[in-house]
């Protein structure tokens, strides 16, 4: 059931300072950190103690807006896409079209996306222990083998908290990943 007060771009907000581990055995944490010349909130990935990316994330004027992420290491990259973004009142069976162009940096190469996710709708997971009400849950089609999709659950505070790949039928095939523990 979705709670009365929850909105689509509840989904999105992130929660500085959360952070929990997921079944691949990264540990992701939320951060606010400065991006493009915009102080953003988004997810760092860490393998081990190396942080290894953030993806950046920010919601206001109407929209999810998905700038961009920077990888971390010996050959650092940003990856720019500030027209990646979505409206922030989706319903459930609603079809998103994606179409973007993103650039790396510092190769400087920019590339167009383009594809349609579906937001399936809201939904109330358990993991780690910890139940997560109202997640948004999105399906995308993998361009790459039909019949094949991409699925992910974004939660409130923590953002992405469930990623699999699924057959036509709904049954998981090859890659899952999931929250496991919430950290204090």
């Amino acid at each position: 059931a979705v709670l009365a007060d929850s909105t689509f771009a509840d989904c999105f907000a992130l929660d500085v300072g959360t952070s929990y581990t997921m079944s691949d055995g990264t540990t992701r944490r939320v951060d606010e950190k400065v991006f493009n010349g915009q102080t953003l909130r988004g997810v760092t990935e860490i393998w081990g103690t190396d942080p290894d990316f953030t993806d950046y994330v920010q919601v206001g004027d109407g929209y999810i807006a998905f700038p961009g992420s920077e990888t971390y290491g010996p050959a650092p990259m940003i990856f720019l896409s500030p027209n990646n973004r979505i409206p922030d009142n989706a319903v459930p069976g609603q079809a998103i079209n994606l179409n973007y162009q993103e650039t790396r940096l510092p190769a400087n190469v920019t590339t167009t996306e383009s594809y349609v996710t579906y937001f399936i709708g809201f939904e109330t997971l358990t993991l780690g222990g910890k139940t997560f009400a109202n997640t948004c849950h999105f399906r995308t089609p993998d361009e790459d083998n039909p019949g094949e999709t991409w699925n992910i659950w974004f939660a409130n505070g923590y953002g992405t908290i469930r990623e699999e790949q699924q057959d036509a039928q709904g049954n998981l095939i090859g890659f899952s990943n999931k929250l496991t523990a919430v950290m204090p």
